[in-house]
């Protein structure tokens, strides 16, 4: 906190008390929005897998589409809260950066491997599958964003050991 008041100072003189003023507010409309939609998004993402994986009946009927007053969103949501209070009353939240960034690494090669397996399959319509080159692109993807999470886990390992 006290490197951003430093900042905010230190741009008074370039653009004035107004100015500093119009930073802080900026500053923190970005934090909160990007903590808020990252828990959201988050918790969207999981409470629907869990629906999925569970197969709910009558999971796809517009009444009962996943929304944020679902048990499952809530659910994910306190407990996504409850694990970084957890984390910061241990006075490590470095280890709650680490965690999500060896999480979030993962998110683009599983996804890339999700829309090479999903839409190659022959229950998809065939003007729906994937091209040859849409294949191929993917196969690109999968490996470059697969590589590069493996970078992410071996830092952030590197960052628990020491």
């Amino acid at each position: 906190m006290d490197a951003l008041f430093a900042i905010a100072d230190d741009l008074v003189g370039r653009i004035g008390q107004t100015g500093r003023l119009v930073f802080l507010i900026s500053f923190l409309a970005v934090v909160y929005t990007s903590v808020l939609g990252g828990f959201s998004g988050i918790a969207y993402v999981t409470a629907d897998c869990l629906r999925v994986l569970r197969r709910y009946p009558h999971q796809d009927e517009p009444a009962h589409e996943m929304s944020a007053k679902s048990i499952e969103f809530r659910g994910v949501l306190v407990y996504l809260s409850i694990a970084t209070l957890v984390i910061m009353s241990l006075g490590k939240p470095v280890t709650l950066v680490l965690v999500y960034a060896a999480i979030s690494a993962f998110i683009l090669p599983v996804l890339a491997l999700a829309l090479l397996v999903i839409l190659n399959r022959s229950s998809v319509p065939a003007q729906l599958r994937n091209t040859k080159w849409s294949n191929v692109l993917l196969a690109v993807c999968l490996a470059l964003f697969g590589f590069l999470a493996a970078l992410q886990v071996q830092e952030s390992v590197m960052g628990f050991i020491g």
